[in-house]
């Protein structure tokens, strides 16, 4: 009777180990799809955030109103859907009654790694009556509102480190308009000359 009961307390502890084995692995192949899926939305988010800040510099110059107008609007359309499909992967913060009267998914306070999200619809609907001066105000948000969202979605989709050694590297200043300006020329010589 003994050696059945170690028979069967055998079998049931490799069914226990395989059965912990598969719910890791389940679990492993669900935050990696959560990761793959929060990493596509903060690339629409980026997208979007930078477009606003674009957007808002070639109003304040006045060019291609066109343009200018139509991105304006999907600014604000995307930038709202972007806030709603955040929330799935960001719940809000409960922290006392603030909107206890909501639906559950907008009860507590908002995540911080939205606030971008929803200044740039502010923006693009502030942008819309904007003169010159309002729009190099309202660029400058939003160029800090990109920074904000990059450096807050980082840790959370980022790589902790990089696969070469190359990529690690410190990058360089860049100055366009130095490889755009004409070489001096030599004294007493033609610039245009080898």
């Amino acid at each position: 009777m003994s050696n059945d009961l170690e028979t069967l307390l055998k079998i049931l502890s490799a069914i226990m180990a395989m059965v912990g084995f598969l719910l890791t692995l389940r679990r492993a192949r669900e935050d990696s799809l959560r990761r793959s899926e929060v990493m596509v939305w903060a690339n629409q988010s980026i997208a979007v955030l930078k477009t606003l800040s674009l957007i808002c510099a070639m109003k304040r110059d006045a060019q291609h109103p066109d343009i200018v107008s139509k991105k304006v609007v999907e600014v604000m359309f995307d930038s709202a859907i972007l806030v709603e499909k955040g929330r799935l992967f960001f719940k809000n913060q409960i922290a006392d009654d603030h909107g206890k009267d909501k639906q559950a998914a907008y009860r507590g306070y908002r995540p911080v790694i939205l606030d971008p999200l929803v200044a740039a619809h502010q923006i693009a609907n502030m942008l819309v009556d904007a003169d010159s001066a309002a729009c190099d105000r309202l660029m400058q948000i939003a160029d800090a509102n990109v920074r904000e969202f990059v450096s807050r979605i980082q840790p959370e989709v980022g790589r902790q480190r990089t696969a070469s050694k190359v990529t690690r590297q410190s990058g360089q200043d860049i100055n366009i308009q130095h490889h755009l300006d004409p070489e001096p020329a030599a004294p007493g010589g033609n610039s245009s000359q080898p």
